[in-house]
């Protein structure tokens, strides 16, 4: 028996190979998704998340589509060191003054302009066999976009393009969700 460690050598190589630096595009507006949001006494209140496109420096203004509000970024930190600039993929907190931190839990940051308001929208569904309740007209669900949830009322429409398929009357149906609460997409 040796004990010379086996295909080490190997290993070290496939995984140099494998690794890389992702291409980061720093084009286009800034939207960041904040997964968490709380007041620091002083300092004013920092929104922690991840930029999903775009970049953004200290000073520029930043709006939260969910409100309406615009503030300008005071500081940045990336794992607790102050950053000047950050870009898509990076995950860090952003501290903006004079804003209320109970106004928003979870949702989008991002250039002003960056978001379009939604009130409704018409959507093809196809139910999954795990689901066990009805669709009626005029129910309430909860329709998620990313970090963005918002309560919807469902009116439905039949799918009349496969009306002799035997599963056309419990698969696929016509919706039209109308959302009791702005929701807030992204621009493409």
């Amino acid at each position: 028996e040796s004990n010379e460690p086996i295909g080490i050598e190997n290993f070290i190589n496939v995984l140099q190979q494998s690794v890389y630096l992702p291409n980061r595009n720093t084009d286009g507006d800034f939207i960041f998704s904040i997964d968490h949001c709380f007041a620091i006494r002083g300092q004013g209140t920092i929104m922690t998340g991840t930029v999903t496109q775009g970049s953004i420096k200290l000073n520029d203004p930043v709006e939260i589509p969910s409100i309406k509000e615009t503030r300008k970024v005071r500081t940045m930190q990336m794992f607790k060191k102050p950053v000047t600039r950050a870009q898509q993929g990076d995950r860090l907190g952003i501290c903006v003054a004079n804003f209320d931190s109970k106004l928003i839990e979870r949702g989008y940051l991002c250039t002003p302009g960056a978001a379009m308001t939604i009130y409704g929208a018409v959507v093809r569904v196809n139910l999954i066999k795990y689901f066990k309740g009805t669709l009626n007209n005029k129910s309430k669900y909860h329709v998620t976009l990313a970090h963005d949830t918002v309560m919807a009322k469902l009116q439905l429409f039949q799918d009349d393009t496969n009306s002799n398929s035997e599963d056309s009357k419990n698969s696929i149906l016509q919706k039209f969700i109308v959302l009791e609460k702005k929701f807030h997409l992204k621009r493409r």
